[in-house]
């Protein structure tokens, strides 16, 4: 049973949330500047807003750019497309005996964390 008294633990969302956070940390520790971080497929168990939101923010403060190879139908969306300001849509075809690999680039505006936010670090050095 998930959530209750004699065990904490959460959703597999939860859990890989967990994960990627401290990961990301562990990542910045001895690092300044941008990182990338590459994920496979996390959206088949990171899908709920309260569990992507802190993710994006995390990256964002972090300064990790975050690439994420998904199935179209786990990413198509608009509540996870519009975060990413780039959405490659990889399909594949075949036309007389020869495969061709079209991209269809999708350009949105990222949406960044609030600026009043306490974790904004202009706003927490000037306070």
């Amino acid at each position: 049973m998930n959530g209750d008294y004699a065990e904490a633990s959460g959703s597999g969302g939860q859990k890989l949330m967990t994960q990627m956070i401290i990961m990301a940390m562990l990542m910045k520790s001895n690092k300044k500047g941008w990182s990338v971080l590459i994920s496979d497929n996390p959206f088949s168990k990171m899908v709920s807003e309260h569990v992507i939101t802190p993710i994006f923010a995390l990256c964002e403060l972090l300064k990790i750019q975050w690439i994420v190879v998904s199935p179209p139908e786990l990413t198509s969306t608009f509540e996870l497309t519009r975060r990413f300001p780039v959405v490659h849509r990889l399909s594949f075809t075949r036309d007389k005996g020869k495969d061709f690999i079209q991209d269809d680039i999708q350009m949105n505006t990222r949406i960044y964390i609030d600026k009043d936010n306490i974790l904004n670090e202009k706003r927490a050095v000037s306070e």
